[in-house]
């Protein structure tokens, strides 16, 4: 496993496009059934690689791929057998033609934590992960998140203030 120098860290970024519909509730122009051309990009960020990679770009992007084509919904929208819930608006949507998220709202702010959090609790040996999804070239909500560091790092960390201590005393 090849490791970054004590202050390195290896980044890598991948982009994949995917065309969804999805309803916003509580919003009047976009509590419709509407689509985008979504863009989403995957920044990770790792200390460690494996097998000479933070990750392959491919499985990055299979967690987005299954939304290509497909009515994006929240948990909360969605109700018995092909009923799904919106503004208070019934709809029947067969089951296979939707795919649905534990989040609140399919905003894109929501859905870029919603990804960011999937992704890192798959993959150790990523610190941080920030999640983009463009609904245009000009709108994007984001969402990064940060592990923290590992225990023996912040040992490591802590003999060196005892050392500097040290040196005063």
């Amino acid at each position: 496993m090849a490791k970054a120098r004590e202050n390195g860290m290896f980044n890598i970024q991948t982009e994949k496009e995917v065309s969804f519909a999805h309803i916003v509730d509580g919003s009047v122009k976009c509590g419709v059934i509407h689509g985008h051309n979504f863009v989403f990009v995957i920044e990770a960020i790792s200390r460690t690689l494996v097998g000479g990679m933070v990750t392959d770009f491919t499985v990055l992007k299979k967690h987005i791929a299954e939304l290509d084509h497909k009515l994006v919904l929240s948990y909360r929208q969605v109700g018995d057998g092909n009923r799904v819930y919106a503004n208070g608006k019934e709809y029947i949507i067969p089951r296979e033609e939707c795919a649905i998220l534990e989040v609140e709202h399919t905003t894109a702010e929501e859905m870029a934590k919603y990804f960011a959090e999937s992704i890192a609790e798959e993959y150790t040996n990523i610190v941080s992960i920030t999640v983009k999804v463009y609904e245009t070239e000009r709108s994007l909500g984001s969402y990064t998140l940060m592990k923290p560091y590992e225990e023996k790092f912040n040992v490591r960390i802590e003999k060196k203030d005892e050392e500097v201590e040290k040196l005063y005393e």
